[in-house]
């Protein structure tokens, strides 16, 4: 997973949150990109505070990053070539990093998957259902679907 924090504001909230839920699916293989350096004029300290920053974050929740790299994606900044404008970095860029990043086997066995899977089984089998009886009736249905979003109890309701 590639992780982008915006070098201007800093690591946010929204950033943490991201964190957060790369560490609740299980992603291990994680890069960080502190974007919009030309923002900041390429300042090699405001990276190495971000880096730092974050880094602890990551390691608070068992997460290990790969690399942290310094762009710009208005100017392509090591994107895919490194470039002159920051000389201080040498690590690479984000091209060959996601090169270097390698498939991970599914965990079939697992029970998390398997309820997944017959949940989509469940879920497909409704939807051939309610289209047939919608086909054989030739009755127009009000599909009302209700979500629950946790941790934060809020509930949402999609009406078609």
């Amino acid at each position: 997973a590639l992780l982008v924090i915006d070098a201007k504001e800093g690591i946010q909230e929204n950033s943490r949150r991201h964190g957060y839920m790369l560490s609740m699916l299980g992603i291990k293989k994680i890069a960080i990109l502190v974007n919009k350096m030309d923002l900041i004029d390429y300042d090699q300290k405001r990276y190495e505070k971000i880096v730092a920053e974050y880094t602890l974050f990551l390691n608070q929740l068992g997460l290990v990053p790969k690399k942290f790299i310094p762009v710009s994606g208005m100017q392509g900044d090591n994107i895919a070539e490194s470039l002159t404008k920051m000389p201080w970095y040498n690590g690479g860029v984000v091209l060959d990093l996601i090169d270097s990043f390698e498939k991970s086997a599914l965990p079939v066995d697992s029970h998390f998957v398997c309820r997944f899977k017959m949940f989509i089984n469940l879920l497909i089998w409704v939807m051939i259902g309610v289209l047939l009886l919608v086909g054989l009736t030739r009755v127009k249905l009000n599909l009302v679907i209700e979500l629950f979003f946790i941790p934060q109890a809020r509930q949402a309701k999609f009406i078609q």
